[in-house]
Order: structure tokens, then sequence, then C-alpha cells
């Protein structure tokens, strides 16, 4: 699913649901309408064309998904909008056309060939069923909200399917009569899954703002992540409930080894937190024009070789590798884990001690912060120090 390809100096991702997950979804709610379709014409019971309404809607959720994911259609949102209030207009209209039919004939029991009517709706239950899983099991497991949200009408053609099943199975056993007011009952049924639909027409209206609360969720995140400077553009394309985010961010040239595993860090979270995309693109660079900062624990004006509260801040170019500014700064806690955390929300690039144990490491690491190791005691000499040190690292890499 994720596909990097390394650049001079960045790394893009593009990471989108698999098409054929659209392609089975779409193939599935065409085949039980056809066959709802079908079942009518030999049964001419009314729990049929509650089935049908419900396979109507089963397109909704795969199209507002589908207009999100393509690239051509993303900007035609009205055309969504319009192809959704179609697919509502048409699944209400069946509904309401089959119960003005049952009350202006008063009734009366149409139904024939009972018995294909009740395994015709087995058919249809199990289609229903099997479609469910199928979309689900055909997404990936981080956009397991986004499958769920496709594939979850077809769990109301299961369900109409066994109820509509009740007044076939009472006319296979003698009872036609009885078999057009369950009928009704059905049809009521079937109506069930609209007003979902009318709040993804609602959440269409809003995709301005849902866009824009999109886009905060993601700069909260990159922002957290200290070698993550700026995001320059976020973009995001909603339609109705889901969505498909596109951004690019710039970061130090120190992380450039790292790049993959901070493209990991980014993406992973973010489809996470936003259980509605169906796919990001993201391109990360790296820049040597650019302000870092390099942490120092001090203490009585020197250097420290162990977490501290206080810290000197170095302002370092690195582009022309020279120091720009430093400011001493308080970190709140007492526990390790508070100070690291205090640290981190400071969005340093790199902590600058004499010695650094495995854990210390490890968590840098996760916040993709370097440890660098000086042996400097005066907050000056540490100065020059680390731009040396940054110097060697760069050519290394």
């Amino acid at each position: 699913m994720l596909a990097l390809w390394v650049r001079a100096m960045g790394i893009e991702i593009h990471d989108k649901l698999p098409k054929k997950v659209f392609g089975v979804a779409f193939t599935f709610s065409l085949i039980i309408l056809i066959l709802t379709l079908g079942m009518y014409w030999l049964t001419h019971t009314p729990n049929i064309v509650a089935v049908m309404a419900a396979a109507i809607v089963t397109f909704a959720n795969p199209l507002a998904a589908l207009f999100v994911w393509s690239e051509k259609l993303r900007e035609k949102t009205a055309v969504y909008a319009a192809l959704l209030v179609l697919i509502i207009i048409a699944s209400i209209g069946v509904i309401i056309y089959e119960i003005h039919t049952l009350f202006s004939e008063q009734f009366m029991s149409r139904i024939v060939n009972s018995g294909y009517a009740v395994l015709g709706l087995l058919i249809l239950l199990i289609l229903g069923y099997v479609a469910n899983q199928f979309v689900e099991k055909l997404t990936p497991s981080i956009y397991w909200r986004a499958g769920r949200f496709i594939g979850e009408d077809y769990i109301n053609v299961v369900y109409v399917s066994a109820f509509a099943m009740i007044g076939p199975a009472i006319a296979f056993f003698g009872v036609a009569s009885l078999d057009p007011y369950l009928g009704l009952l059905t049809l009521l049924l079937a109506l069930m899954p609209i007003p979902s639909k009318i709040r993804n027409l609602r959440a269409y209206l809003r995709r301005k703002s849902i866009a824009e609360a999109i886009k905060g969720t993601i700069n909260n995140w990159l922002l957290r992540i200290p070698p993550i400077k700026e995001a320059p553009e976020i973009k995001v394309y909603p339609s109705g409930p889901v969505a498909f985010a596109e951004f690019s961010v710039v970061t130090s040239e120190l992380v450039r080894e790292k790049l993959e595993a901070l493209g990991e860090s980014i993406r992973i979270p973010i489809l996470d937190m936003i259980g509605t995309l169906v796919g990001l693109h993201a391109q990360l660079d790296t820049t040597e024009k650019i302000t870092i900062s390099a942490g120092l624990p001090v203490e009585d004006s020197a250097v420290v070789s162990k977490l501290t509260n206080k810290y000197m801040i170095v302002k370092i170019d690195l582009g022309d590798l020279k120091v720009v500014g430093a400011e001493e700064i308080i970190v709140e806690g007492e526990e390790e884990s508070q100070i690291l955390e205090g640290l981190v929300s400071k969005k340093i690039d790199i902590l600058c001690m004499k010695d650094f144990d495995k854990k210390l490491v490890n968590y840098l690491d996760g916040w993709f912060i370097v440890p660098l190791k000086i042996d400097s005691t005066s907050i000056e000499d540490a100065q020059k120090e680390i731009v040396t040190r940054i110097e060697e690292l760069i050519k290394k890499s």
C-alpha cells in the first residue's frame, strides 16, 4: 500500500484504498439490484420491492468514497451531490410507489411462485453478507473505518431480506393474504438507511468546515514532530463523510537518512486519527536552509551529562553552519519522561550530552531527535563543538 520514491532530498508517500474495493462494491450492488428486479418480475411480492429499495442505497457510500479517491472526480463535488440526491429519491420513490399500490389495491395479495421468492430472498441475504465481508476484507486494516463505511449498507440488505422472507414463507404454506401486510412492514424497514444518506448530504453541504477541521488535525500532528518545521500546504478534499488529504512538509537535513521511518510516523497516526480518509498523498522534503535547535542540559552555567530541568537551546543556521542565537529554558517535571516530553514540545532537533543510555537513545529516535555526544563542559565550547559535530553528521549522510 505504501509506495516511496526516494528523491535527491525527499520522499513521496501515495497511499490509497485499493481500486478493487470500489469495483467489488459496485459489482455487488449491481448484482443485488438486478436480482431484485428479476425476482419481483417472477414473484410480484412487495417484500422484494423493499430489498430493491435497500439495494439502490448501497451505491451511495462507495460513490462518496470514489469521488474523493479519484483525482479526476475530486473536484466534481456537485456531480456527487446530484447523484446522491437521485439515489435517495429513487429509493424513497420505489417505496412510496409500492405503498401507494398496496393501499390502492386494498392489500390484495399478488404473490406468485412463493417458493422462488423465499429462495431468492435467501440468496439476496447471503449476497448482502458476502458483499459486506468482501469489501471489509479487501480494505487494508489502517482504513478499516472507511471500509466499514463503504460496506455498511449491505448489512441493511441482509436485515431487509431476512424480514422479507416471512411473507413469502407464510404464503408458501398456504396463507398468501398476509403477504401484502408483511410487505408493508418490510417496505418501512427499508427506509432505515435513508436518514444516514441525508446526513451524508448534509455533510456535503458542510464540506468546507469539515475540510478545515481535518486540516487542523493533520497540522497539529505534523507540527508535534520535532524535525518538521513547517507544513506549507495542506489540502483536504471531502465528499460527504469521507475525504482525501494532500500535504507537504519540510524537515531538516539531519533526518535525511530516516525519511522513510518519518513517513510512517506521519502516515499511520493521520490515517488512524482521521478514520474518514480514503487516501493521502504526502511530500517530505529536507533542506539545509533552515534553523535547527540543539538542547544542552545545564546546571550552574555548565553543561552536565544528565537530564535536568534547565537547558540552553542553541539555534544553528544549518546552511551556514553557525550559531545564530541561544536561550535558556526551564522544562517542567520531575520524572525523566516528563522532562523528555517537555523537550519534544520545545521541538529540539538535537540533544547534546556526554553520554546516552540505550533507553534514552530509543526515545529520542522515536521522535527523530538526534542524540549528539559532546565532550565540552563550558557552554561556549559546547556551541563550537556542536557545529563541528553537525558538519560531520551532514557529510556522513
